[in-house]
């Protein structure tokens, strides 16, 4: 509707309106057809006005709009792949995007909880991939969607408690181990197998660790597998009545042989004689 016909419209109402009140009893009778003309120029003027407002209302959306900064072509921080220790991961994430003022270029740093938020979607404390959704908030808009990894742990950073010497036994020797990482003792089976090399005979044998699960990697260790004092040697009290035995077999022979020859002999003398 153009200006002109807008103000007419407008008159005429307030003309129409000012009757109605102002009109005396003689005119009574038309009070009905007075108020449905009044309510026909209403809607004649909502229908001119509506395309307007209409318009306007979305031209509002989009100032609105242009006056917020859309975070979609922002950096973000904060997140990179992390590794498995069997705590959640939320790392802090820290936006930083470009705009210009006064003719320059600035770099603006956002803040979480005021200009976005962020929601993580996926399992927090086990290896695999974690989406994250970044909205904007405030003077911020639009949304980045990225995401990070949980690594499984590398036990080529993991330490083994010192394994004292074995014993030699003639069979091989496996000794449990102690396997910490980060400060956090491992479970075998769950974190970790173990495996042996040179652990029967006397020397440095070999402990591999290796991760399966939650865990990668694997790491060494080494102990001495040492003489036993005890293996194939027997003391004195064990070995007392064997001697003693093998003494009293050993005189009785000597008895019965020197008898043997006793009698010998004097059976060659008699036959001489």
């Amino acid at each position: 509707m153009s200006k002109p016909a807008f103000a007419l419209a407008a008159c005429a109402l307030s003309f129409a309106l000012g009757g109605a009140i102002c009109a005396p009893q003689a005119f009574a009778d038309d009070a009905s057809d007075t108020r449905n003309g009044i309510a026909s120029a209403a809607e004649a003027v909502r229908g001119e006005l509506g395309p307007a407002l209409s318009t306007y209302d979305q031209a509002r959306k989009t100032l609105e709009a242009l006056e917020t900064t859309d975070i979609a072509q922002a950096r973000v921080q904060g997140l990179q792949d992390v590794m498995y220790d069997g705590s959640e991961k939320r790392p802090t994430v820290t936006l930083r995007v470009d705009s210009v003022k006064d003719g320059k270029k600035t770099e603006a740093s956002l803040r979480e909880g005021v200009d976005f938020e962020v929601q993580f979607d996926g399992d927090l404390v086990n290896p695999g991939t974690v989406s994250v959704t970044i909205t904007g908030m405030g003077d911020y808009s639009g949304t980045v969607e990225t995401s990070f990894v949980i690594v499984p742990a590398d036990l080529a950073n993991a330490t083994v408690d010192a394994i004292p010497d074995q014993k030699r036994t003639g069979y091989p020797i496996e000794p449990a181990p102690r396997v910490k990482l980060d400060g956090r003792e491992l479970v075998q089976g769950v974190d970790y197998e173990v495996s042996y090399s040179k652990n029967t005979d006397e020397g440095t044998a070999t402990l591999i660790v290796a991760g399966i699960g939650n865990c990668a990697g694997e790491t060494h260790a080494t102990f001495q597998i040492v003489e036993n004092p005890k293996e194939g040697k027997i003391g004195y009290r064990a070995v007392a009545p064997y001697v003693a035995i093998a003494a009293i077999v050993c005189v009785a022979a000597a008895a019965v042989l020197a008898g043997a020859l006793a009698h010998k002999r004097r059976k060659a003398k008699r036959v001489n004689n």
